[in-house]
């Protein structure tokens, strides 16, 4: 028997048999606050959380005493996406900062425990209220410290604990309603707060709506039609946050019988939930974007509707009939939500949207998994998997990954002023050129021996040249990494020629963009004063020479990717002095090359150490034919030596070369002026002869496959086997070396590194495939 006959006019109540209903709780927290731990030192917090409950019931079990209605749940799912981070100053002095990250997503049928319970309770006079089992749904708690010192940043520590995420469970007590059998109780929010798990965020409150209506009216579903294009319908905008092309939904009430309702509908309620704030529009533009705009928008056409909440709401009148439209208009690339839908019937029902054919509560926008926020169709063209998926592949390259997450290859970048979006097979790198073009050619020689997606037409507003950061505008969207990309100009700390900053290399050049504090390049265009200077220096061909800027260019892009010399050891600069057959200091009796030095006898009276720096003989070869260089020398310097002879042998030279004399016998060289005479002349006309030399070594930075631009071509000279300061030197023509344009995969000695000179032999252990050492990821 009904209980409460006469006391509170509830007897109305006691023709229900059954009770149908919905119970919709959501809860909402962002801030993006600057904080100051422990009042002094100043740090900033961002908090992102968004969680949607519903929960259909029927309750079909009555117990009189007290009045409870009882049931089950029909269908439940609970989503819950949570972003925390918290990046603190730790020691104001070293500028020493911690960054704390914690994150989890879920989405799903929450487990309501061993036995789920559904009540509706009647309070007498008080009313009524309506309570369920605490729904829970598990979640992966990612949690990350990184400190960053001046040596850099340094990840601390990385875990991973589940934890269970939870929803609002009931209603307070509510009045009973004046008139009619809808109990209805709608945008209340929850006295108490909760927490939401983890150690950043702190609590949130929930505000929930509760429906019941007895199971014998009419039962009405409202539809939410999928688009036509809604497979294939991605967030867009412009540069300059233009809405992009809007996304055009339609929902109607229908009577489960079919045909229209019996009842009229008075408005219709849509709502985005859970709408991102990515900042900016892209992933980099505007650089360093700190704004929080929502990123779509709610739009109609016709009459009769309001914007409210910031255009997260729009309420429509319905004059006649029983459908409404809507747009959700982008501002973002990256965005996502999710709409939902309430139709208002003038009884006072109201019936929550669900997709059509699905039944899921809300369209998901854009059509994406509950777990990700990138659109179905854009994983469909490209490659699906988890949106913090980082595996781009190059066949060959041993390091997986170009440090943006499958989400941010999605949304993507502004690149001269144009979307440019990621692709998920390949590695995507970035260049600022401030050479005004001169770099142009070896940056398109890097991307061909890369086989890195480069992009390098960035206006200098779409990257910031003081962090490079490619990925900085982010909040929700997954990530792995802050991925830098590279700035190379005419200006750095180079000495020049072409020259790579790397932080904090010490005798490797390899390193990864986020190091790279600049590459440097001369500022010759066309190849102009650097290729003659390497054409005369370095003896290239012609067809090398008309390329060596465009490969010094490419080689010092690959040190920024983690590419290295052939080997660690440089040419090793050797004097070798030019001494005559007659020199006091040569004791061979032959012309030859030495450690020591060329006396010289202007300089007699300041030197008392020629009688002890004599020098070991240093044997030069040439290498094509093995001839003695020295003796070669002697030959070709006859002509020069007959001129500097006569001039010696003028009455001036000789009252010079009569006052060396007596200078060096009283050195203790007793030789006349007639041999000073010629000496010196043999020494002046031989001047020449005397010569630096680059010695490269074996496995050196001159070794390997000589077709590779990392391989230095500067050594001269290179190491007889088996002879003591023996060098076979290269003939100074052109061509007698080579400049290669390629990148080599092996560490083998190639060219005239192998057969038959064997120059500077095979690539240094761990050196030598420079292609499978590429790797952009920071």
């Amino acid at each position: 028997m009904w209980p409460f006959v006469g006391k509170a006019q509830p007897e109305r109540f006691s023709s229900v048999k059954a009770w149908r209903g919905t119970f919709i709780a959501k809860a909402h927290r962002y801030t993006s606050d600057a904080i100051a731990p422990g009042g002094q030192k100043l740090g900033s917090l961002v908090v992102s959380y968004d969680s949607y409950f519903t929960a259909d019931f029927l309750l079909d079990e009555f117990e009189d005493d007290p009045a409870i209605w009882r049931g089950r749940i029909l269908k439940a799912s609970l989503d819950a996406d949570y972003r925390g981070v918290k990046n603190q100053v730790i020691d104001q002095e070293d500028g020493n900062t911690l960054y704390q990250e914690e994150f989890f997503n879920t989405s799903g049928r929450p487990d309501f425990g061993v036995q789920p319970v559904v009540e509706l309770l009647f309070h007498r006079e008080r009313g009524w209220s309506l309570n369920m089992s605490t729904p829970r749904r598990d979640a992966e708690l990612t949690e990350k410290m990184v400190l960053t010192t001046k040596k850099g940043p340094m990840l601390r520590e990385q875990t991973q604990r589940i934890i269970s995420a939870s929803a609002e469970t009931g209603t307070e007590t509510r009045a009973y309603p004046a008139r009619g059998l809808i109990l209805f109780a709608g945008a209340e929010k929850s006295e108490g707060a909760r927490s939401i798990p983890g150690e950043i965020a702190g609590d949130i409150v929930w505000e929930y709506t509760a429906y019941l209506e007895p199971a014998a009216m009419e039962e009405l579903r409202l539809e939410i039609d999928e688009p036509t294009d809604y497979p294939i319908w991605r967030p867009s905008t412009t540069a300059t946050a233009k809405a992009g092309k809007p996304l055009v939904v339609t929902a109607k009430v229908v009577s489960v019988t079919g045909g229209n309702p019996q009842t009229r509908v008075e408005r219709f309620i849509w709502e985005l939930q859970g709408t991102s704030r990515e900042p900016g529009v892209t992933l980099n533009f505007p650089v360093d974007a700190t704004d929080d705009r929502l990123d779509l928008e709610l739009d109609a056409d016709g009459a009769f509707f309001v914007l409210k909440d910031k255009k997260q709401t729009m309420e429509r009148a319905v004059q006649a009939g029983w459908a409404d439209t809507v747009k959700v208009v982008p501002y973002d690339w990256g965005g996502w939500s999710t709409l939902q839908v309430t139709a208002v019937l003038v009884d006072g029902r109201r019936v929550t949207g669900t997709v059509k054919g699905k039944g899921d509560r809300g369209l998901r926008i854009p059509k994406r998994t509950p777990d990700s926020h990138i659109a179905d169709g854009w994983k469909a063209e490209h490659e699906g998997g988890a949106d913090n998926l980082d595996d781009d592949k190059i066949a060959g390259q041993k390091h997986d990954g170009d440090g943006f997450s499958l989400y941010e290859e999605y949304r993507g970048w502004i690149v001269a002023g144009q979307h440019a979006g990621g692709d998920p097979q390949k590695k995507d790198f970035f260049i600022l050129d401030m050479t005004g073009g001169a770099a142009a050619k070896g940056i398109e020689l890097f991307k061909a021996l890369s086989q890195l997606t480069v992009h390098s037409e960035l206006k200098p507003a779409e990257m910031s040249t003081a962090t490079r950061l490619m990925n900085g505008n982010h909040r929700r969207g997954a990530r792995q990494v802050d991925q830098h990309g590279v700035v190379i100009s005419h200006e750095g700390n180079g000495p020049g020629g072409y020259n790579v900053g790397i932080e904090g290399a010490d005798k490797s050049k390899a390193g990864r963009p986020k190091e790279v504090q600049w590459v440097f390049v001369e500022q010759h265009h066309e190849n102009g004063l650097f290729a003659a200077k390497s054409s005369a220096e370095y003896h290239l061909s012609e067809s090398d020479t008309a390329r060596v800027y465009d490969r010094g260019v490419a080689h010092e892009l690959l040190h920024s990717v983690g590419v290295d010399h052939h080997g660690e050891q440089k040419w090793t600069l050797l004097r070798a002095a030019f001494q005559g057959a007659s020199a006091p200091l040569n004791p061979t009796g032959r012309a030859r090359f030495t450690t020591g030095f060329s006396l010289h006898t202007s300089q007699i009276d300041k030197r008392d150490d020629f009688k002890e720096s004599r020098g070991e003989t240093i044997t030069l070869l040439w290498e094509d034919t093995k001839a003695d260089v020295a003796a070669e020398s002697v030959a070709a310097h006859q002509s020069e030596l007959a001129k500097v002879l006569a001039r010696n042998r003028s009455a001036e030279g000789v009252a010079q070369y009569t006052e060396i004399a007596a200078k060096m016998a009283k050195l203790g060289i007793t030789k006349d002026a007639a041999f000073w005479t010629e000496y010196d002349a043999d020494r002046l006309a031989s001047m020449d002869a005397t010569r630096g030399i680059r010695v490269g070594h074996a496995g050196g930075t001159d070794s390997g496959d000589e077709e590779c631009v990392m391989r230095y071509y500067f050594a001269d000279a290179y190491k007889i086997p088996g002879r003591e300061n023996a060098y076979y030197l290269i003939r100074p023509v052109p061509g007698s070396t080579h400049a290669g344009l390629g990148i080599c995969r092996s560490p083998d000695g190639t060219g005239t590194n192998g057969e038959p000179y064997f120059r500077f032999g095979a690539a240094a252990g761990g050196r030598g495939n420079c292609f499978g050492d590429i790797c952009p990821n920071d």
